[in-house]
């Protein structure tokens, strides 16, 4: 497959009123199927959420980890996310959703909104509708969702520069009491995006703009046992699958 030359074509993409809804189209016969698999799900999997975090001149927003692991370089980079937490999926159970995938969904939005937060400084919580699930094609598995892979659930945002933190908030305490580097410019900072400045946690020690999106998928082969490189690697596929049955 030839990788789009830059990530614009992936945005204007998930912009579309098309590309909204994260289901499969079922049937009521597939309604039964789909409840067993979810409720396996929910008992056997450890579901996360990730922000694909693009600004459409700048690129992709990847965060640097020097935090030593096992097998991975120092320093590597991640996209933001993490763990869905256990009171997120409760809370979306208690609204006895139509479709069985829906806790699943949503539980992992707000755990990536929730993670972007913690990790980036940047508040979504109160604009939800602009993170869109980055659709990734059919799988073997986990067939409800069109932005899982291998239990993670992918979600892709545009930023733009408002975005962006000028101070840190005085609300947040998002980083507790381990320290981070705090507010800071990108690593590969120039005259257009020095200005461009998030609130980085303990975690990572800064990060960085990707134009390329073959560099990028490259840069974070090493996040979450290279689980993030094959999720945008099958987006730019169902990106590709998608654009030849329009043509």
């Amino acid at each position: 497959m030839s990788t789009p030359v830059s990530f614009d074509v992936l945005l204007d993409f998930h912009q579309m009123e098309e590309s909204l809804s994260p289901y499969f189209p079922t049937t009521v016969e597939d309604k039964e199927a789909d409840e067993k698999m979810v409720e396996k799900i929910l008992e056997t999997s450890d579901l996360r959420g990730f922000g694909v975090l693009i600004h459409r001149k700048h690129g992709l927003v990847t965060l640097q980890c020097s935090k030593p692991k096992p097998g991975k370089p120092i320093p590597h980079f991640q996209i933001p996310g993490g763990h869905v937490d256990k009171f997120e999926i409760e809370e979306q159970q208690k609204k006895q959703p139509s479709n069985p995938w829906e806790p699943i969904y949503e539980a992992a939005k707000r755990g990536c909104v929730r993670e972007i937060w913690e990790e980036t400084g940047m508040d979504l919580r109160e604009s939800l509708d602009r993170v869109r699930p980055l659709w990734l094609g059919p799988t073997k598995s986990n067939k409800g969702l069109r932005n899982v892979y291998k239990d993670r659930l992918f979600f892709v945002l545009e930023l733009s520069d408002s975005d962006f933190l000028t101070k840190v908030p005085e609300s947040s305490d998002s980083h507790g009491e381990a320290k981070g580097p705090g507010l800071v410019g990108p690593l590969n900072s120039s005259s257009e995006t020095e200005g461009l400045k998030l609130n980085i946690s303990f975690e990572h020690t800064g990060f960085q703009f990707e134009e390329n999106p073959e560099v990028a998928i490259e840069e974070v082969q090493h996040h979450s046992g290279g689980k993030v490189s094959e999720a945008l690697r099958r987006a730019f596929r169902a990106l590709e699958a998608s654009t030849s049955k329009e043509a």
